[in-house]
């Protein structure tokens, strides 16, 4: 009798562990490294720019549109993604597997983007490792947070 209550506790204990242990990871923030590949200023627009944006293939041309000073890039979208920042630097970029996007059930996370509290008037891509982030299409600055230098 006393046996099987040392079972289930171990059991219970155990158990509580491995959840503990995959909620951790779950919720883990992954660093990204990020190097800037070039900047150019931004072209002042009717609206506001977002804060940042996931430059896919097919973007190229609109990124190359808001700015007159950007200068070529050759982009490797095989082996690295790219973010495009307007009117702020990254100073640090990571995401969570539990950073989807929160009304849209899309395949990709939302990154967790800290970016210097001192806004310019310059758009800077960035370089990073290859990974499946967006922006939340209902909320541009989820994951947004400033710092100060």
């Amino acid at each position: 009798m006393i046996g099987n209550c040392k079972k289930k506790k171990i059991i219970i204990i155990t158990s509580a562990f491995v959840i503990a242990l995959i909620g951790l990871f779950v919720c883990y923030n992954h660093d990204l490294d990020h190097k800037e590949i070039a900047s150019g200023h931004l072209i002042p627009s009717n609206g506001e720019y977002v804060y940042y944006s996931i430059v896919k293939e097919n973007d190229l041309e609109d990124i190359y549109n808001c700015s007159y000073d950007l200068p070529n890039y050759d982009f490797d979208f095989k082996n690295h993604s790219y973010i495009i920042t307007f009117g702020y630097e990254i100073v640090e970029l990571s995401y969570s597997l539990i950073s989807q996007p929160i009304f849209h059930s899309f395949d990709y996370y939302v990154p967790r983007v800290q970016l210097l509290n001192k806004k310019d008037d310059l758009c800077r891509i960035y370089e990073i490792p290859k990974v499946n982030i967006d922006v939340d299409p209902d909320n541009y600055k989820r994951n947004v947070y400033f710092v100060k230098e």
